[in-house]
């Protein structure tokens, strides 16, 4: 073809360069991060320093950054750039364990110290940080992997909407977890949790750790107004504690040990009323929502609903005949 045509001959020699440094662009791509998983992590980070950014794959800030992560592989010399989806289950445990509370964090493991990256998320402030900009920071000593605290621990009871009635009676002190099996945080926090049954069962063993499942469990979840997860909570003498601390074992046993954030006593149980009720207030969490998401369009939808209901009351008035008065017994008919 390019015989027959002169144009595509005389273009031969640009075609043959722009597919030699297409090649040559290929190659110098880079290697990417390594991506690193429970079972891979420890056995990566011993022998080599190893900067990790811990993700999610629905942050939409981690898809900002991650050209940015992408770039720095293979610049730092013999320091391993790695990264670790905390939303997989793959990853979950490692999270847990670097208590990792937002993404993207980034830290840095060397000889089992790990160094938090906390400035501004540009390559040359990375590489300042990664090659030897970490020595001025503080570091804390890596946790050992959850090798005796599985995700199903038996210690941790569970409980249902059957059976919870009974647990509250109880004398016991119960903390409880309101879960569901999609969520990543869930995931995240279920090493923690379990670890946490066997630390109280020999430093606190009348607590009862306790988890209910939010998907399966809908009554208890509306009794407790439970509106998003994992919540926790500690039940004891008909009293109701809230943990807003963070997901980690010591955290909780403090909690658990000095409860604070009083927000209630246990619910009673759930009457057919109840049902109305929290659909009312669901319809007005909603309203709410929208008005402060947005603003502009709730106000004009609003406004369509009032002249909506004006224009109602109008039509109405005309079409609907008044009724008539009645007549006054024994009043006479005027000719």
């Amino acid at each position: 073809i390019f015989f027959r045509n002169p144009m595509a001959f005389a273009l031969r020699p640009a075609l043959v360069v722009l597919l030699a440094l297409c090649a040559w662009a290929a190659g110098a791509a880079g290697p990417e991060p390594r991506e690193l998983t429970d079972a891979t992590f420890d056995a990566a980070i011993d022998g080599a320093a190893t900067f990790v950014m811990f993700y999610a794959p629905s942050c939409s800030h981690c898809a900002e950054f991650a050209p940015t992560w992408a770039a720095l592989a293979g610049t730092l010399g013999e320091i391993q750039v790695a990264k670790v989806d905390c939303a997989s289950e793959a990853g979950a445990q490692t999270c847990a364990r670097l208590d990792i509370a937002g993404y993207p964090t980034l830290k840095l493991i060397e000889d089992r110290t790990v160094y938090t990256y906390s400035e501004a998320r540009d390559v040359e402030g990375l590489r300042t940080f990664a090659l030897g900009g970490y020595q001025g920071t503080r570091g804390a000593l890596l946790r050992k992997p959850f090798a005796t605290a599985s995700v199903d621990d038996p210690l941790v009871v569970p409980i249902t909407d059957a059976n919870i009635s009974d647990v509250e009676r109880g004398e016991a002190p119960v903390l409880l977890e309101f879960y569901a099996p999609w969520c990543s945080h869930c995931r995240q926090l279920a090493p923690v949790y379990a670890e946490l049954a066997q630390v109280l069962a020999t430093a606190k063993p009348e607590v009862m750790v306790a988890k209910i499942d939010g998907t399966t469990s809908e009554l208890a979840l509306k009794r407790y107004g439970i509106r998003g997860f994992p919540t926790i909570m500690l039940l004891h003498k008909g009293r109701v504690w809230g943990y807003e601390g963070r997901r980690t074992v010591e955290g909780l046993q403090r909690f658990v040990e000095a409860p604070t954030n009083l927000v209630g006593a246990v619910p009673s149980d759930w009457r057919p009323w109840d049902e109305a009720a929290h659909a009312l207030q669901s319809a007005w969490d909603n309203v709410q929502c929208v008005f402060s998401v947005k603003p502009a369009a709730a106000g004009l939808l609003y406004g369509a609903g009032v002249v909506t209901g004006c224009v109602l009351v109008v039509v109405l008035s005309v079409c609907l005949p008044y009724p008539k008065a009645p007549r006054r017994p024994g009043a006479q008919k005027q000719d």
